[in-house]
């Protein structure tokens, strides 16, 4: 599901995606599953001969196998003893660092000039057809180029990162009604039920395209935005490449580590003020979750406190 984030990347010669039962969110059938797996991946692998492999997930065991077992010569990762028997280069994981610095810190094993790299931004070009796409999408919604656009994503891939959904309403209401903005939602297919939820409690009408859009065409979307908010997520990291400031709502996960990678001044992140958040739990099912409020400690004030100056600077700078 991460192909389109960069398959039309021009630095990118070819994209090829591997079956792994752990990263498809559904329970494995048989514990032997993965190693039967590895091996089916290893002949698909096999016509490349590929000199060398980085593993950028730090735990990521099954992908150090596979190079090994690919016979690549040459396979980088962190120093986590469960991948460690399995590398050829290994470097040291240092918790709480940002992820980005983390990989860079792979990467500069193999380029000659990581100096260079010491802070790059993200970028992301989601292409023509889908920035005509998007053009499309605000024109037939009204939205001129001056009026200010704000989008909210309030989906995740884990439930215990969501915030409520009167909470969203409550402000997108607000930045609609005091600022001026036309409101715009969203998602998945998956999450077309929360912003359908999150719309009807909202006082004021709303867009929503949940489910109607691919990859490319929500980054183009995001960039025809003034402001862009939700909570820890992939879009959200998306909005932040296209350069679009964004706030960021974070409860069990480490804004540290996996915050927007960005000027602070322009991504800014709410965090939950309990003590046992960041916990970094995330497999929290809904019945689970009951009691683990960090995410309801965040305010609606508390938001819109961060919201406000971003707006206010991104339509003076328009």
């Amino acid at each position: 599901w991460a192909r389109a984030v960069v398959e039309h990347d021009s630095a990118v010669d070819e994209v090829i995606t591997c079956e792994f039962p752990g990263f498809q969110r559904r329970p494995q059938r048989w514990p032997g599953e993965p190693y039967r797996t590895l091996l089916r991946v290893r002949d698909q692998l096999a016509p490349y001969n590929f000199d060398t492999s980085v593993n950028l997930r730090f735990d990521f065991y099954w992908g150090a196998l596979l190079a090994q077992v690919c016979g690549i010569p040459r396979r980088i990762g962190y120093d986590i003893a469960s991948c460690r028997p399995f590398l050829t280069d290994r470097v040291a994981y240092a918790p709480g660092r940002h992820e980005v610095e983390q990989n860079l810190t792979l990467i500069s094993r193999i380029i000659d000039t990581p100096s260079n790299l010491c802070s790059p931004r993200l970028e992301y070009d989601p292409g023509e057809p889908a920035r005509a796409a998007a053009l499309d999408f605000v024109r037939e919604h009204g939205i001129g180029p001056n009026d200010p656009l704000v989008a909210i994503h309030p989906g995740s891939g884990a439930y215990i990162k969501s915030w409520t959904a009167q909470g969203w309403a409550q402000v997108a209401d607000s930045l609609h009604f005091r600022d001026g903005a036309a409101i715009l939602f969203t998602g998945s297919k998956a999450e077309k039920g929360l912003v359908e939820e999150i719309v009807g409690l909202m006082k004021a009408k709303a867009i929503s395209a949940a489910g109607a859009t691919s990859l490319p065409q929500l980054a183009a979307l995001f960039e025809h935005c003034r402001l862009v908010l939700g909570v820890d997520s992939g879009p959200l990291h998306l909005a932040v490449a296209m350069g679009t400031p964004t706030v960021l709502l974070f409860g069990p996960s480490a804004d540290r580590a996996f915050g927007p990678w960005g000027d602070s001044e322009w991504h800014k992140v709410v965090r939950a003020a309990c003590d046992c958040a960041p916990c970094g739990k995330l497999d929290f099912t809904p019945q689970e979750a009951v009691g683990h409020d960090c995410m309801r400690a965040i305010s609606v004030d508390d938001v819109l406190a961060a919201a406000a100056p971003l707006l206010a600077r991104s339509r003076t700078e328009v």
